[in-house]
């Protein structure tokens, strides 16, 4: 029996791990060091700007606590295909003894914000003994040089600002700051350029902060918000999180599957419009790496509960009542070729379309309509969403045909098809066979991704229904 109970365990963690699959690939960047940290990466032309504590030989830094050097601003060559290009500094002008970065840029590549020690010409006892916070500054990139440094309005001694995210079109910079009045460690923020300044910061709110810390918000040209957090629900120490802001508010945050969050600190994440392919940091080798990833199936958020479409419908009449003592009868016509006799009636059309109806009296003796009561055309509309048609109940092992074909989203046109099963399991395309192994209920996702009519951009829907997989009888 003990033997027995080995293989059983043993055939349980044999299917869990065939049935995971990981939607994402990952590897380390070939300049990211072993012995140094590199974090905090941002595109720049064809460069990849990032934070580090490489030494550098001609700049002389003080160390931190642990004897490592501080963090400078460097960047890398993304087109290098021998993978041989080495970081250098990227900007002489903004190096300090301190902490410089990490940066963000506009969309012009012609104004930054980056965050460094708040007094970068002070003592080293001071930046020891913790007395020089983190600040922004802003920049501008002029003949060449980053110049006209200046304060961020809202820097101050007692806390520290950092982490900064600049939106493309410039309205909106969002940080992290520990500043007094948030809910945890540090939290999230955002401030407005209104009226050539920047507004009062705004936090983001209980959804996106928590208890603990939330920093590196970055934001996408789809207006997805990535976030660093170890106070949500994750795999331990920093996880990556994932939301979006919707007339209601911030959606709750999605947490990154695996390999891209780990039980490591996992942070500072940037992606393309689509989530397909971006970098991210990790300290899962012991020593902050940068990280570049590739979305294989991207994940499934917000889902709406699939809304059945509705094709039966109850049809009577009650104005005309003499028909009762009389030798006659009712009879109702449809458009689709059925005939139901009867006052009050239930009718299933085949479904969405445009179709009418006609209440007859009909004289017994001849079976002929001597009087039209009602005749009323109508449309059956479907809902707009994506639509999944599959069965709802099922056997273990039983194949189940899945199909998004009837999908109704009007001035939309579908690029692709996502499937996330509830099992682990996920996949790609309009038509799609799966089968569970274990019973339960499974919530199926669909998710559509495409473009609108009129070039207004990408967008993406999604839906969930629930099947039920029940043990062969």
């Amino acid at each position: 029996m003990r033997l027995y109970g080995y293989i059983l365990v043993f055939l349980l963690l044999v299917c869990n791990s065939l049935d995971a699959q990981e939607r994402y690939s990952i590897r380390k960047v070939s300049f990211s060091s072993d012995k140094y940290d590199e974090f905090s990466p941002v595109l720049f032309g064809n460069r990849l700007i990032f934070c580090s504590n490489q030494p550098d030989k001609l700049f002389i830094t003080y160390l931190n606590k642990g004897k490592k050097g501080l963090f400078k601003i460097f960047s890398v060559s993304l087109n290098d295909s021998s993978r041989k290009s080495k970081p250098v500094i990227f900007s002489r002008n903004l190096n300090t003894p301190f902490n410089d970065g990490p940066i963000t840029f506009d969309s012009t590549g012609r104004e930054a914000v980056f965050s460094r020690n708040i007094y970068n010409e002070s003592k080293i006892k001071d930046f020891i003994g913790g007395n020089n916070n983190l600040g922004l500054f802003l920049t501008e990139l002029v003949d060449g040089k980053w110049t006209k440094i200046m304060p961020f309005k809202y820097n101050n001694d007692l806390y520290s600002i950092t982490t900064p995210f600049l939106s493309l079109d410039g309205k909106y910079l969002y940080f992290a700051s520990d500043k007094p009045g948030g809910f945890g460690g540090s939290d999230l923020y955002r401030c407005k350029f209104v009226d050539n300044s920047w507004s009062e910061p705004e936090n983001l709110g209980t959804v996106i902060n928590t208890v603990g810390n939330e920093v590196y918000p970055f934001i996408n040209s789809d207006g997805e918000l990535f976030f660093a957090s170890d106070g949500h629900p994750g795999l331990g120490k920093k996880d990556l999180f994932m939301s979006k802001e919707t007339s209601t508010g911030w959606i709750t945050p999605i947490h990154l599957d695996p390999p891209i969050n780990s039980q490591f600190d996992d942070f500072s994440l940037i992606t393309d419009s689509s989530f397909k392919s971006g970098f991210f940091a990790s300290d899962r080798n012991k020593s902050d790496d940068i990280f570049r990833f590739e979305t294989k199936i991207p994940q499934l958020y917000n889902c709406d509960t699939l809304k059945k479409n509705q094709y039966c419908f109850q049809f009577w009449d009650d104005k005309y009542t003499g028909a009762n003592s009389l030798p006659v009868k009712y009879e109702w016509q449809f458009s689709d070729g059925v005939v139901l006799s009867g006052l009050s009636v239930t009718h299933c059309f085949p479904g969405a379309g445009k179709y009418s109806a006609k209440l007859n009296i009909i004289d017994n003796a001849t079976s002929n309509a001597f009087f039209t009561q009602t005749s009323i055309e109508f449309e059956i509309k479907d809902f707009e969403q994506p639509y999944i048609t599959s069965k709802d109940t099922s056997e273990v092992m039983e194949e189940i045909k899945f199909s998004g074909l009837k999908s109704n989203l009007p001035g939309f046109h579908i690029e692709e098809y996502t499937w996330d099963f509830g099992d682990g399991n996920f996949t790609t395309g309009a038509d799609v066979l799966h089968s569970y192994r274990r019973e339960g209920v499974y919530n199926v996702k669909l998710g559509l991704a495409g473009s609108r009519d009129e070039n207004m951009g990408r967008a993406t829907y999604c839906v969930f229904k629930p099947i039920m997989v029940l043990l062969n009888k």
